[in-house]
């Protein structure tokens, strides 16, 4: 019997050439329409979230007029929060339109990063020879799915929430002042906070902590920590995502608002933090604008109200699957996290480790896989990580046996 994966003799039910199992993949059936469900849903959200995205950006930029005739009216003050609010600068006139006009570029160039970062798999070589599966997993590791993803989840717990304090009787207060204000006050505010918020809370509170981290380990690009995108699996992530969180929170108390904004915004910090973490803050800057300007699109008429709140009935449908995910990988993500180091090094792997090994995952039964650079393996079909002296991944081979070497020379 020939191995219909690599062509290769095979005596069993597992090829000792690739790794293929003609049993685990019956057995895993099942779960192979559970992970396509996982991808509909997904593209879903990113296809409606993307268009949802393109409308606020165009309401955005030809609401500048509006927004321009109250800044040259207008006054308001620049701010940073320690604890609490601070003022540091009052802006009218010019100086007040130059100030917006540079959040519109923040947003702009923002959102033009994340389409790049997220279209860059298209340009792969081996795009062209990538299963269904592995090009899925491929489309749901970019910047661009996580954030819509993350986006239907941070919907379905915040309606969660409200609905449970509704049904123990209260009513959050809002800000009077948000509903009285003219439209072009109402977008510069909405605009401010997507892309002012951000530069405080995750690159000051978040940021710069890290890279006084990595100077601390003497990485010589500690620099690049300051704007987020350096991963979850190093340094004080989890402390710094939930102090984040908090002074996020904090700040938003006051103004209208009242201590049951705590919880939601709280929430909200927490995923601003792993997109922080995972991405970068361009990330968290579009998942900021596209939140805020939910409200500036049910300003704009009946019907573009009307759909947003048809959309958010599907994207809270969304994210009920997708928040029972998440939580389930938060907590796979804290076990694992116990036993490690939480230091940064850069270690090169003993490729005389794995020269005569077949590498196969015992989740998957794919043999591909990709170094990472703490030096353990990560499968290119499921994305289970896996260190690279670990016999539940790795079987030894003979090399005259094996015609698949790892690492692959292709």
């Amino acid at each position: 019997m020939k191995c219909p994966e690599c062509g290769s003799p095979m005596a069993g039910d597992d090829c000792p050439y690739c790794g293929y199992g003609l049993i685990t993949r019956k057995k895993n059936e099942g779960e192979d329409i559970g992970d396509n469900i996982r991808y509909v849903f997904a593209l879903l959200m990113v296809v409606s979230f993307a268009a949802f995205l393109v409308f606020t950006t165009a309401v955005m930029v030809v609401s500048t007029g509006h927004v321009y005739d109250h800044t040259t009216v207008g006054e308001q003050w620049l701010y940073v929060v320690i604890l609490i609010p601070i003022g540091i600068a009052r802006l009218s006139g010019l100086g007040l339109s130059v100030y917006y006009f540079l959040l519109v570029a923040s947003v702009l160039i923002s959102l033009a990063y994340l389409l790049y970062r997220s279209a860059g798999f298209v340009a792969d070589e081996d795009i062209g020879s990538m299963k269904s599966k592995e090009l899925s997993s491929k489309i749901m590791d970019q910047p661009l799915t996580r954030l819509a993803l993350m986006f239907s989840v941070m919907i379905f717990l915040s309606y969660l929430y409200f609905m449970l304090i509704s049904l123990a009787g209260t009513t959050p207060s809002t800000p009077g002042e948000l509903e009285r204000a003219p439209f072009g006050e109402i977008v510069f505010l909405m605009t401010r906070a997507a892309v002012w918020e951000e530069i405080m809370f995750r690159l000051l509170y978040f940021g710069v902590p890290m890279m006084i981290y990595g100077l601390m380990k003497n990485r010589a690009d500690s620099w690049k920590l300051l704007f987020g995108g350096f991963g979850v699996k190093e340094g004080p992530i989890l402390s710094l995502t939930l102090f984040s969180a908090f002074i996020f929170s904090l700040a938003h108390m006051g103004g209208g608002w009242d201590i049951y904004k705590f919880p939601q915004v709280f929430i909200g910090g927490i995923i601003f933090g792993y997109l922080f973490a995972k991405d970068g803050l361009y990330s968290c800057i579009i998942f900021h604008f596209a939140w805020d300007y939910m409200y500036i699109v049910g300003q704009v008429s009946t019907s573009a109200s009307l759909m947003m709140g048809m959309l958010i009935l599907v994207w809270m449908g969304v994210g009920v699957y997708f928040t029972y995910h998440y939580i389930k990988e938060g907590f796979r993500w804290l076990r694992g996290a116990k036993g490690e180091t939480k230091e940064y090094r850069e270690e090169k792997p003993d490729l005389t480790l794995v020269l005569n090994a077949g590498f196969m995952c015992s989740q998957c039964r794919s043999y591909k896989a990709d170094y990472l650079p703490d030096g353990r393996l990560k499968c290119k079909t499921c994305g289970r990580e896996t260190s690279s002296d670990s016999d539940d991944s790795l079987r030894k081979l003979k090399p005259v046996e094996s015609k698949r070497m790892w690492p692959p020379i292709d």
